[in-house]
C-alpha cells in the first residue's frame, strides 16, 4: 500500500492568523502613508483645476468685452475721421472756389487794363526787330 500525501495551497493553522494580521497592518500603513496623501494631492489638484477653469472663463468674458469695446471705439473713430475728411474736403473746395474767383478777377482786371491800354495807345510797345 502506498501512502499518498497531498500538500494544500492554504493550510489553516496559527500562521494564517499571523499572516492575516500582518496583511491588515500592511494595508493600514499603506493607507496612511500613500493613499491619504495621494487623495489629498488629487483634491488639491481638482480645486486648482476648477479655479483655473473659472479664471479661463472670466478671461474669455473679459476678452469678449474688450473686443466689443474696441469695435465700438473703431466705429466711433472711423465716423470721426469721416467727419474730419468731409470738413477738409469742404474747406478745400471753398478755398479752391475762392482762388478761382480771385484768379478770374485778376484776369478780368488784367484784361480790362489791357483793353484800356489798347484804346489809349499806351499799351506796351514792342521793339522793332
Amino acid at each position: 500500500m502506498e501512502v499518498v500525501e497531498t500538500i494544500a495551497l492554504i493550510t489553516i493553522n496559527e500562521t494564517l492568523i499571523f499572516q492575516l494580521l500582518s496583511f491588515l497592518l500592511f494595508l493600514f500603513i499603506i493607507h496612511r502613508i500613500m493613499i491619504r496623501p495621494l487623495n489629498h494631492a488629487m483634491q488639491e489638484r481638482d480645486l486648482l483645476l476648477k479655479r483655473l477653469n473659472g479664471e479661463i472663463v472670466d478671461a474669455g468674458k473679459q476678452y469678449d468685452h474688450i473686443c466689443k469695446q474696441i469695435e465700438r471705439q473703431e466705429i466711433e473713430i472711423r465716423n470721426e475721421a469721416l467727419k474730419i475728411r468731409n470738413e477738409i474736403e469742404t474747406t478745400g473746395q471753398q478755398q479752391a472756389t475762392e482762388m478761382i474767383a480771385r484768379t478770374k478777377e485778376e484776369i478780368n482786371a488784367m484784361k480790362t487794363k489791357a483793353q484800356h491800354g489798347c484804346q489809349t495807345g499806351s499799351g506796351p510797345r514792342r521793339s522793332p526787330k
